[in-house]
This record gives structure tokens, C-alpha cells and sequence, in this order.
């Protein structure tokens, strides 16, 4: 995800390319490119069915890259080689 690809913000990512229900694993894997500052804060994401152990919807920077995802100083994720995973 980033200008380069279909998606430019995990909420687009989220919300267009990944199923209300899904059925297995998901990756939104943000690219060299990926902007934050094109997010709508705060960033929300809405429930989907069929999450489970397996059936997991992970957000983590892709090799190499390293970002910083912020509305505020105090609302701040870095995405320094780490990966959230949603269930």
C-alpha cells in the first residue's frame, strides 16, 4: 500500500480491498511510499465477520521500510519493523 499501489491509506486498504466477511489471512503492507499524511484521522476500522486465530488482517511495513503513523504526538504508532495484527 502506498501512491504506488491500488490502495494509498490503510483506511481505503481496509475498508475497499479487504471482504466484510472474510474467510482467511489478510496483509496491508505499507510501502517506501506510503504517505500518512493522506490518513483520515483517527483512523478507523470497522468489525469484520469471520475473524479468527487464522483468519487474522495484519498491518506491517513492508522489508526495509520504516513509518511513523501520527495525528498528534500523542496519538502515534511507529512502524519501525513491527506488525499489528487485527482479530
Amino acid at each position: 500500500m502506498g501512491a504506488s499501489s491500488t490502495y494509498t491509506t490503510i483506511q481505503n486498504a481496509y475498508s475497499l480491498g479487504i471482504p466484510s466477511s472474510i474467510t482467511g489471512a489478510y496483509v496491508i503492507e505499507l510501502q517506501s511510499d506510503y504517505d500518512p499524511t493522506g490518513e483520515t484521522y483517527p483512523i478507523s476500522l470497522a468489525a469484520k465477520s469471520g475473524t479468527s486465530a487464522t483468519n487474522t488482517i495484519t498491518i506491517t511495513p513492508a522489508a526495509g521500510v520504516s513509518k511513523t503513523i501520527s495525528s498528534s504526538a500523542a496519538q502515534t504508532i511507529n512502524l519501525s519493523g513491527a506488525t499489528y495484527v487485527i482479530i
